[in-house]
């Protein structure tokens, strides 16, 4: 899948852990930029989001060696950098995506940005979908349209992701796709989970 297969593997036989730190860092980056650009820049809420991907990148990783272990034995015995190396191929994956949508947003939606860095609309429903209305922003099936290719956007990133992770678990050992389809489904449920856990946790700290 345009390429994703290969940088896994790579990732994985390499261990490169520099690299996987890079690709952390992308979306990052990506979020860094847009908080500047909105001049709605917090460095504590910057560093707290960071924590938390990285601790959702480890902990993650940990669940996948975990599952590994229950799917597929002890050919996982030893791979936890392997796979923590692999897993950070999602990184790439947000950022890829985080910038196609950028990209689509100024594109379709010119008067949604103006509006958004226009600071003397009051934020209130009335006076932002009055300034979107004679901004040009698209109604009706316009409208529509645009959201669907968002949305189509959004699940490929999805896909990718998944993939990324039948890929990492292909590379610990080949079995058969529905003991796969099983493990992915049990991770995703889990690092939903863990996502809601590291959330309420964050945001109590922030508190």
């Amino acid at each position: 899948m345009f390429g994703l297969k290969n940088i896994v593997a790579k990732q994985y036989n390499s261990k490169n852990i520099g690299l996987g730190i890079i690709f952390f860092l992308l979306p990052l980056l990506i979020t860094l930029a847009l908080k500047l650009f909105l001049s709605s820049f917090n460095p504590l809420d910057f560093v707290i989001t960071a924590v938390k991907e990285g601790l959702f990148w480890i902990i993650s990783s940990l669940l996948l060696f975990v599952l590994f272990f229950a799917f597929k034995g002890k050919d996982v015995s030893g791979k936890f950098m392997n796979i923590f190396s692999a897993f950070s191929v999602t990184f790439l994956v947000q950022f890829i995506f985080s910038i196609l949508a950028g990209i689509l947003m100024l594109i379709l939606l010119p008067g949604f940005v103006s509006v958004a860095l226009n600071k003397n609309v009051p934020v209130d429903t009335d006076s932002v979908s009055s300034a979107l209305a004679s901004s040009g922003v698209p109604t009706g099936i316009g409208l529509t349209i645009t959201l669907l290719v968002f949305v189509f956007i959004f699940l490929a990133a999805v896909v990718a992701m998944l993939y990324i992770i039948l890929q990492i678990s292909q590379s610990v050992r080949k079995t058969t796709m529905f003991s796969n389809l099983v493990l992915l489904v049990v991770f995703i449920a889990l690092s939903i989970f863990l996502r809601a856990i590291l959330d309420f946790v964050f945001v109590l700290f922030a508190a």
